[in-house]
């Protein structure tokens, strides 16, 4: 299932507090918010794809508690 608009808000918000600069939140997977997802994906040791979908926006929150 694809993230929703809002989804992708709460997404690029999470990326960038963790320190993964994803650009201003506007609910569209651009290139800086692919390359903030492929810059989190290393750090976790995952596959660098680029790719948002719900499992990551759950890694996420895992990772910052929530």
């Amino acid at each position: 299932m694809p993230l929703t608009r809002w989804d992708v808000v709460e997404l690029q918000s999470r990326l960038t507090t963790m320190g993964f600069e994803s650009g201003e939140p506007d609910g569209v997977v651009g290139e800086k918010t692919r390359r903030a997802i492929r810059l989190f994906q290393r750090s976790v040791a995952l596959p660098a794809d680029g790719y948002a979908d719900a499992g990551l926006l759950q890694q996420l929150r895992s990772q910052s508690g929530q």
